[in-house]
């Protein structure tokens, strides 16, 4: 009753978020972990943005996957951060978020360019969370600026962690997932090449042996031929 006044508006969804473990085992794919996650962290910690960033397969940068809510038309917009970014290599040692209203009294960032503390300026965001699996950090949850400037509280921040903790592991399975579909589609096309490879070869040797017959045939028929010719001449040279 106590968290009820106390928080209002946001209860039900910080409820949401501290039961949020109960959901892991329905949630098989990114989508829905987005899907589930982003909405409910908004509208609990009364944030007007959350974007989710993952680690690029290839390249390894993170780059924005998911947002909430979606903004058309600002894709080019969105936050990335090349993997030797300042920030990256400070998220993979920490476990905390990092607070970017601090980010020009943390030694770390001094090798940020310039442009790039403008574009996180203009982005309005205010915390990045990472996302960790076995120790390796494999996204980023970006949550924007709190209304009417309000501080994000230190319970906020350990929800955010232990979202951020849940999520890590979802990530991880939902990539194995679609690593292990990926690798069926590999073996379903690999075996689909097999039995055409397969099936056009057969052709091959019933179009070879068909040829080799009809061409046997055609010489036994002249030999069968020239023979008979043969025993005709010889009956007529004995008579």
């Amino acid at each position: 009753i106590i968290e009820q006044l106390l928080y209002r508006g946001t209860y039900s969804y910080r409820q949401a978020l501290l039961s949020f473990d109960s959901k892991m085992g329905n949630i098989i794919n990114l989508n829905e972990l987005a899907e589930e996650m982003l909405p409910t962290i908004v509208k609990a910690l009364r944030t007007p943005q959350a974007k989710l960033l993952l680690e690029d397969s290839g390249s390894g940068d993170f780059t924005t996957q998911f947002t909430y809510p979606e903004i058309k038309g600002k894709l080019r917009d969105e936050p990335r951060f090349d993997r030797d970014n300042p920030i990256v290599a400070w998220l993979e040692k920490e476990t905390r978020p990092l607070d970017l209203k601090q980010i020009d009294t943390i030694p770390q960032f001094k090798a940020l360019w310039q442009t790039e503390r403008e574009k996180l300026a203009a982005s309005n965001l205010e915390l990045l969370c990472p996302i960790k699996s076995r120790g390796k950090l494999i996204g980023i949850l970006a949550l924007g600026r709190k209304q009417s400037k309000a501080l994000y509280s230190q319970e906020d921040i350990e929800l955010v962690v232990t979202l951020a903790s849940q999520a890590g592991i979802l990530i991880e399975n939902a990539r194995m997932l679609d690593s292990l579909k990926k690798q069926q589609r590999q073996v379903q096309h690999l075996l689909g090449e097999a039995i055409h490879a397969q099936e056009e070869e057969r052709q091959r040797i019933s179009a070879d042996l068909h040829d080799s017959i009809a061409q046997w045939l055609v010489s036994a028929s002249y030999r069968v031929q020239t023979c008979s010719q043969a025993l005709s001449r010889a009956k007529n040279d004995k008579v």
